[in-house]
């Protein structure tokens, strides 16, 4: 008798132990989970377009390159990307101008900013833009701007970001 009581307790005492390791497993699956989705949400470059300057891009971009200068833990710094369109069997064309950018009609004078970057960046020649038809900007501020240079014929958008 004293035997099945000695069993019956180990076995309760074993089941208890096997609960708590699959709440525990289940916990950790969970979080990694979670983790996954968030980082999925923030390296999705679109969307911190539209946060940090209202520009909705269609999810047919997609990023080629990406270039920081080690962005503080404040925001401030260089931002460079590629952006390719895929499946663009529409011919989505994107307008710009809806989203309080101007385009740039002396690209002179849009080339200084930009070059400022790129430099600063040490962009590689390949990633730099190439063919580009149009040149868009929005300023916050002297020094809060984003350029966007559209390359029609590459169905590309080259994207520098400022913030200091």
């Amino acid at each position: 008798m004293d035997t099945c009581v000695k069993m019956k307790g180990r076995w309760v005492h074993m089941i208890k132990k096997l609960k708590i390791c699959l709440i525990v497993f289940s916990t950790i699956i969970l979080l990694c989970m979670a983790m996954y989705i968030i980082y999925k949400d923030i390296t999705n470059y679109n969307k911190n377009i539209k946060m940090n300057w209202g520009i909705v891009l269609s999810d047919n971009y997609k990023t080629r390159y990406h270039e920081t200068d080690g962005v503080s833990f404040l925001g401030d710094g260089y931002r460079y990307s590629v952006l390719e369109i895929k499946g663009n069997e529409n011919n989505e064309k994107l307008n710009l101008t809806d989203y309080g950018m101007e385009k740039v009609v002396k690209k002179e004078s849009a080339d200084f900013e930009i070059n400022e970057v790129l430099e600063a960046l040490k962009i590689p020649n390949r990633e730099r833009p190439q063919d580009v038809s149009e040149i868009y900007v929005k300023k916050r501020d002297w020094s809060n701007y984003i350029y966007i240079m559209v390359s029609r014929k590459k169905d590309t958008l080259y994207v520098i970001e400022s913030y200091t």
